[in-house]
């Protein structure tokens, strides 16, 4: 028996590989099966607010932005 993969149990969360061991991903990687939901609020919002779910989405592009600056080191704001 192997060391134990703390990552495998997130395998579960991306529906492609229950049959396939998947090798592309620098190019089009796995969805998560949570994603479908995700993007249907998304679509639902746009559809229901229009331009005025850009109050909701703005903060979550900064949220974003402030993720990525850590990861590459860059200075807050």
């Amino acid at each position: 028996m192997g060391i134990p993969d703390p990552l495998l149990e997130y395998r579960a969360q991306f529906p492609a590989l229950e049959d396939c061991v998947h090798l592309i991903s620098h190019s089009l990687g796995c969805v998560p099966a949570k994603a479908a939901d995700d993007l249907a609020e998304f679509v639902e919002l746009w559809k229901t607010r229009s331009i005025t779910a850009w109050s909701e989405w703005l903060p979550e592009v900064d949220r974003a932005g402030e993720r990525i600056g850590k990861i590459i080191g860059a200075p807050a704001g």
